[in-house]
Order: C-alpha cells, then structure tokens, then sequence
C-alpha cells in the first residue's frame, strides 16, 4: 500500500503588519522565574485586567499586559513572544521554531484556553514543522469508521491514524469536489458540531450561510437570546447564530454579502478579514469602505431586549451592528421585512450573508 499523509502547517504572516501584541509599559505584572509560556498565561488567567502575555524563554521573564495592541518589534528584538488574548496556543511550527534541532515525532501541543492534545510532528518535509493529521502506510487500521471516530481521532500516533480536526464548508469542498449547497455539519470549537447551509456554487463555493431572507417568513425581530443562538429554517430563512458565527471566524475569513432591492436593483460586497469579538459580538474590521456596513465597524449586535443608545430596534426593527450615532444606517439587511430597509428609502426583497475561509 502507498504511503498517504495530509497534514497542515500555520503561516506565517508579516509581523510587523498583521501581528498583534502588548507593550511592556501597561504591564500589569512582571514575574521572573516562570517556567514556560503556559505558566504565564495561567498567571495572567488570575489577574484582573490581564488581556495579553509576553515570555521570554531565555531568562524566564513573564510579562502581563493590561491591554491588546498591536505588535511592537521591540518586543521581538528582545527576544519576548506574545501571547494574545489570555491564550496560548503552541503547534509543531511554534516547537520547531523553539528548538531547531527538534526531530519529527509525537508532542503536546496547545489550543484553545491552555487544553493540550498530543499529535505527530513532521519535524523535516518542506522547512518542517507540519501537523500529520491522517497517515496510512501498511493497511493496519481500517479507515471506514463513523462519524464519532473522525470527530475524535482513531489509530496509533505512531502508526496509522486520523487526528480530531475542525471541519468548515470550505473543508468539505475541498474533500469533496462534486459537493452540492446544502445542509452539513461541520465541527469547530471542542469538537462541538452544528448543522449549517452551505453555498458551494458562488465564487467558488465553499461559504458558510449565517443569514438569509427571501420572502418575510420568519420575523426577524428576535431577542439576544435568539440572534446569539441562531432561529428559523437552514432550508429556508434563518439567521445561523452569532456564537457559531464568531467561533467559524476566528480564522480570517471573507464576507460576503448580496441584496435585491424592490426596484430589482441588485448589490454585493466581499469583505475581508470579517470578525466578531467579545459577548457583545462587535464587528471588527479596520476598513470597509464603500460597503453595506461602513458605518456599523466597532458597533456591538443590537436587538430589541439589549437595544443601543438610540433605539434604533424599536423604530426599525431586527437585530443589527447600530451605531449609536445614527440609526439611518445604508442598509439594515435584518429589519422588517418588506419596509423600508435604509435611508435612502430602498426596500429589501432578498438577502444573504456568508463567509468563509481566507
């Protein structure tokens, strides 16, 4: 049997343009002695205002940061790696780039708040420094399982074997050539799963639907609760949920979003970089100029129950990233169906929003 291996590696970005970090002048402690980057980011778990960590193997400096800046090459010269976010997360890249004589083997690494799980690193194909996620070289173990095994993994780490793995639209496209849009399940965050619309034909296909309308059937005035949790129908209008919608895109990840207007005036945009942060769903993007929700970038999700400043979901219904400078917003792509949707008086027949990976 031949041998077949997939696995994955991070990318590296350029540091000084898209890399976030902290500086060490809002620190809100700085501990000497500290074993490892873990250590730190626990030490920054238990104190308040703690956003961010920088460590410093060489010495063992750890360094916690009130704050969630951008990245300074300063701390780079000095030999500190951060740590965003109050998490830490160490792949077979991060150990390569710690130990350059580090052989291809099995490691823990670290994920998502400090858990850790053992996997194969190829320390030597391509610069090295790769995730195996699925190996097969004799026939030993038999690959045609269910769905619980691959969500979980199966096989020897140091055999043949299939390591638990995140699963999107995208990924299931890219396995599946011929895939039609439809409903799938997909896996994120702890191997949680959730049944979502996926568009496998629109700009080469692979989107995620978080929202769509087309005929007023299902009321979109909705409480937090609901917008947080997702409503409706994956086969007709819905809305997915902003919980899966920020855990699917923490990767960076494209927006796409298309409208009819009553006028049968057709628009679109492609967003990049699409993210929500924190409980209150923000929207974070540096730049949207020209699109349909220039005016909502640092807006928290407004609904009826946890409306903004300005009532803007009282006089125009739905759930929406208000400014709480101005309700008149371009386009509300979740107010009430069938009125006026905008301040330039348009009125909104059909809308669909999606994103997927970079």
């Amino acid at each position: 049997m031949s041998t077949n291996v997939a696995h994955w590696k991070k990318f590296n970005f350029d540091e000084e343009s898209v890399e976030p970090g902290c500086p060490a002048e809002n620190a809100r402690f700085i501990k000497g002695g500290v074993p490892d980057q873990v250590t730190c980011g626990r030490l920054c778990f238990g104190h308040a205002a703690c956003e961010s960590v920088l460590f410093r193997q060489e010495d063992h400096l750890c360094i916690g940061c009130q704050y969630f800046n951008r990245y300074l090459p300063s701390n780079a010269q000095m030999g500190f790696v951060h740590y965003s976010t109050r998490k830490i997360e160490v792949d077979c890249l991060d150990i390569l780039e710690q130990n350059e004589t580090a052989e291809s083997g099995v490691y823990e690494v670290i994920f998502r708040e400090l858990e850790t799980v053992h996997v194969f690193c190829d320390m030597t194909t391509e610069g090295g420094g790769w995730t195996v996620f699925q190996n097969r070289f004799n026939g030993s173990v038999n690959f045609t399982k269910t769905f619980f095994d691959y969500e979980n993994g199966f096989g020897d780490l140091n055999g043949e074997f299939w390591l638990e793995i995140e699963i999107d639209c995208l990924d299931i496209l890219e396995q599946i050539e011929t895939a039609e849009s439809g409903v799938y399940e997909v896996i994120f965050r702890e191997l949680e799963t959730v049944h979502v619309f996926c568009d496998m034909t629109t700009e080469g296909g692979g989107w995620t639907v978080f929202q769509n309308r087309f005929n007023g059937s299902v009321n979109f005035t909705k409480t937090f609760f609901d917008y947080e949790n997702g409503f409706g129908d994956l086969n007709g209008e819905f809305w997915l949920g902003l919980k899966f919608v920020q855990e699917l895109t923490k990767k960076p990840s494209f927006l796409r979003m298309e409208i009819l207007l009553d006028n049968w005036h057709r628009m679109s945009a492609l967003i990049s970089h699409f993210k929500l942060v924190g409980s209150q769903y923000t929207l974070m993007e540096p730049n949207l100029p020209g699109s349909f929700i220039d005016e909502s970038v640092g807006a928290n999700f407004t609904t009826i129950d946890r409306d903004s400043a300005i009532p803007c979901v009282s006089e125009y219904g739905g759930g929406w990233w208000y400014p709480d400078i101005d309700c008149d917003l371009y386009l509300n792509m979740n107010g009430m169906y069938g009125k006026t949707a905008g301040k330039n008086g348009e009125i909104l027949t059909k809308s669909i929003m999606m994103f997927k990976r970079m």
